[in-house]
């Protein structure tokens, strides 16, 4: 119980703790403690926890059931045991699993945990110590150790003077800062700093002898050509400082912090956006070298990041983003990425977000501190060939990466936080290649969503979005999506009929009061809008009635929040009532076409009913949606387009014979390809013969100019022609002219005719005397604004049921 409420007379609070075990094996210091209010459902609320993954481990120890005598006692206590004098003994000491402890995070493993006493209380703290140890249980090696005895503190800061800001050190003075994770010896003992440069051990008086050479836990820094700096003091009161380049005097001194000091800000930076990363995670002592050859360089080799000296034009390498920059690679190479212009543009963009500015190599040029080697400010556009639009070579190149990052950064709902938590656990996702396309962005849209549907965006879209299709590589992913879920091909000559449509939120809102049904009669030329209501994700519109057998086409539109517009494929209705198919065919099967006629010439391009093999000119797919088979002119691909393309005159194709007498409509698709759109000679020809092909007539010419390599939907209006029951079409592909690339194809014909109901055609003829005219105008305006005269069903008589009478006039 926690927090008495002495008002109440009872506890606020319970604290349950549970330790972490394998097969009943403590696993040192791991726990998990979930406190709960004593009131009705005992709710928690807050947990602290010091678990580990153990990963297999668990399941080894599982199966083994190690106990303490399944290892030698004489190789686990021997080192530590030689450490104290001869009267030291084992005061405690269990089997544990080793899994590290605070922000070590070692592979697990089995070991014990032992107390070592040695000498008395009694003798005083100089002669008397007792210490935990955590040894490996196989080999005796040091794993942990703490003293149990708590005396006086003596806490140790190491410092150094680095260079402030973001650039090279003859750009900026050097102050006094912490230097994380420092090692420190006190009193002849090594010990290790926290983040902000600090140790606090026990002491046996309030002095101790302190001393540094810099590096620390994570890096080990290394000079080619000079010194290691080295400080001592002495830690009085309690307390001590060491200041590494304190004079600030020699150059290769701040070089030396300033290395240290950013290889420390960067590899925080990046357990901060993904603690569990590897390799980073749990490496130590990674080199840092010093005064590398030559000058105006620095580098990484899969080992090391190096930086050079100052020479007569470059300033001194080792300074903040530059070291970010290298270690940068070392990022991307621990995830297993390649490098190249991947590997430059992440490492540029790494330094951009910690330093929140967009420059590289600021003041790298010596006496020029505006001088930047790279800006990730900039502008540059993904190219397929040549990568970006500011260059093919891998820094050029990986300006897009870092392009694309700043933008993100600086976004109005982006961020340096969002943008470099994304950025860095993007690395992971990258694979092995080193270059930069779209892939990226889906990368980040998938680290960024929340609900496991990237098609209706994520927390961050559209800043992801606008900052890399900003630089070429957009997503793909829609604004929104509009389907027809009510889309009739028969509109009833008195009623009509309604399109409805359902708009689903994409990357974007689509804009309710954009979303439009646009149709056009046969005879109109243009489309007409009319604007669909509704509200949540259903829209409707109603389409009017007309004469019976007039075609109608209509699709819908609709528009996000951000102005893209999306639509839905054409649709083909009918003023009818109903619909009676004379002919269809899929040709997935023989049914009685004809290739060939007494006029053909063509050498090659002979039509032929197969699965076509795809070129630049033919289809490498039938129409139909199930099935594979259509007529197509030579389906061989061969060496290429032109290889078996219609050449050296017409090849013809006739449909079998068919009942046409009540036929009103040819619909088929058409797949009709050349490289010579004006070469009318080679037009594709339709004809019709209704004495069972013995002699044929003109039905349509398909031009050249109309050349499309996709399938297209034909229609051909039969109702003003008198067909038979011997009725059949003929379609001609033919290569008249000079040679050149022809393809043809045909596929899912069908013959229909349409009819009306004897009722009413209009709800215009409002007196039923079966005429539209002067009568029924006069009762429309009698019941003008008022419910009588409505005539389209919107409960009211206006301008749009004015509108439907009119269409009707005469009829």
């Amino acid at each position: 119980p926690l927090m008495w409420d002495a008002a109440r007379g009872d506890w606020t609070f319970s604290l349950v703790g549970y330790q972490q075990e394998v097969a009943g094996i403590p696993v040192f210091r791991c726990d998990l403690r979930v406190l709960t209010r004593n009131e009705p459902g005992s709710p928690a609320v807050l947990a602290a926890s010091s678990l580990r993954d153990l990963g297999s481990f668990r399941d080894e120890v599982i199966a083994s059931q190690p106990t303490l005598s399944s290892f030698s006692k004489g190789k686990y206590a021997a080192p530590a045991l030689r450490l104290h004098g001869r009267d030291a003994r084992i005061d405690s000491e269990r089997l544990v699993v080793w899994a590290g402890y605070d922000e070590l995070n070692p592979a697990p493993r089995m070991a014990v945990e032992m107390v070592i006493v040695d000498g008395d209380p009694s003798l005083g703290a100089d002669n008397y110590s007792k210490v935990l140890y955590v040894v490996d249980a196989a080999s005796g090696a040091f794993l942990y150790e703490e003293s149990l005895i708590c005396n006086f503190d003596v806490t140790a800061h190491v410092h150094g003077r680095a260079t402030e800001g973001w650039a090279s050190d003859a750009c900026g003075a050097e102050v006094e800062v912490p230097l994380p994770y420092a090692e420190v010896t006190i009193d002849g003992i090594d010990h290790w700093c926290d983040a902000n440069g600090i140790v606090t051990v026990p002491g046996a008086s309030g002095s101790a002898s302190l001393s540094s050479t810099i590096g620390g836990l994570y890096f080990d820094v290394k000079d080619f050509q000079s010194p290691l700096s080295m400080v001592d003091g002495t830690a009085s009161a309690g307390s001590g400082t060491l200041v590494h380049n304190g004079g600030n005097e020699f150059e290769p001194q701040r070089a030396q912090v300033n290395a240290y000091l950013h290889a420390n800000r960067v590899r925080d930076f990046v357990i901060g956006a993904a603690p569990a990363y590897p390799v980073i995670a749990t490496q130590l002592e990674f080199t840092v070298n010093l005064q590398a050859a030559g000058a105006c360089n620095a580098f990484y080799d899969y080992q090391s990041i190096n930086f050079a000296p100052s020479g007569s034009v470059c300033a001194n390498t080792a300074f903040s983003v530059v070291v970010h920059h290298e270690y940068g690679h070392h990022v991307v190479a621990s995830a297993g990425s390649g490098q190249g212009e991947y590997g430059e543009g992440f490492s540029d963009a790494l330094a951009v977000l910690i330093s929140q500015q967009p420059f590289m190599g600021l003041g790298a040029i010596q006496g020029d501190c505006q001088y930047a080697v790279r800006s990730a400010d900039n502008d540059c556009q993904f190219s397929e060939e040549y990568c970006s639009s500011c260059g093919s070579g891998s820094h050029e190149c990986g300006m897009l990466l870092s392009g694309c990052l700043f933008d993100l950064a600086v976004h109005p709902t982006g961020g340096f936080a969002i943008a470099s938590t994304l950025a860095i656990n993007s690395v992971l996702l990258h694979g092995s290649g080193s270059s930069i396309d779209a892939d990226i962005t889906i990368d980040f849209l998938t680290l960024d969503d929340d609900d496991g549907n990237l098609s209706n965006g994520t927390p961050h879209f559209a800043a992801i979005e606008g900052a890399f299709g900003g630089h070429g590589l957009p997503s793909g992913i829609p604004d929104l999506s509009i389907e027809l879920v009510q889309a009739p091909t028969l509109v009833d000559p008195a009623s009509g009929a309604t399109v409805t449509v359902e708009v689903v939120p994409g990357a974007a809102i689509p804009d309710t009061s954009s979303v439009t049904l646009w149709h056009r009669r046969a005879d109109e030329a243009g489309f007409v809008p009319m604007l669909m209501l509704g509200e949540n994700t259903h829209f409707s519109a109603h389409l009017e009635g007309g004469a019976c057998g007039d075609g109608i086409q209509y699709f819908a539109t609709a528009a996000s929040g951000r102005g893209t517009e999306y639509a839905t494929p054409l649709v083909y209705a009918v003023v009818a009532t109903s619909e009676t198919v004379l002919f269809q065919d899929d040709m997935e099967s023989s049914t009685g076409w004809v290739v060939g006629s007494p006029a053909d010439s063509a050498v090659d391009g002979v039509w032929a009913r197969a699965d076509p093999e795809p070129t630049s000119a033919q289809p490498g797919d039938d129409h139909s949606a199930n099935g594979t088979q259509c007529w197509v002119t030579n389906p061989q691909a061969g060496s290429g387009a032109s290889a078996n393309d219609v050449d050296g005159g017409q090849t013809s194709l006739m449909t079998p014979v068919m009942d046409g007498t009540d036929a009103h409509l040819l619909v088929f698709w058409l797949w009709y390809y050349t490289n010579a759109p004006t070469q009318v000679t080679d037009a594709l020809l339709i004809e019709l013969s209704i004495d069972n092909g013995a002699t044929w007539g003109s039905l349509a010419t398909v031009q050249p100019s109309e050349s499309a390599a996709a399938w297209v939907r034909r229609e051909i209006d039969l109702s003003s022609l008198t067909l038979t029951a011997s009725t059949r079409f003929r379609f001609i592909a033919q290569d008249q002219g000079s040679p050149n690339v022809l393809e043809a194809a045909i596929d899912d014909v069908l013959i229909c005719t349409f009819s009306c109901d004897d009722a009413p055609l209009s709800p215009a003829d409002m007196n039923g005397d079966g005429f539209v005219d002067g009568l029924d105008l006069g009762l429309l305006l009698a019941g003008w604004g008022a419910a009588s005269g409505d005539i389209n069903g919107d409960g009211v008589t206006d301008g749009l049921d004015l509108g439907v009478m009119m269409a009707w006039w005469g009829a």
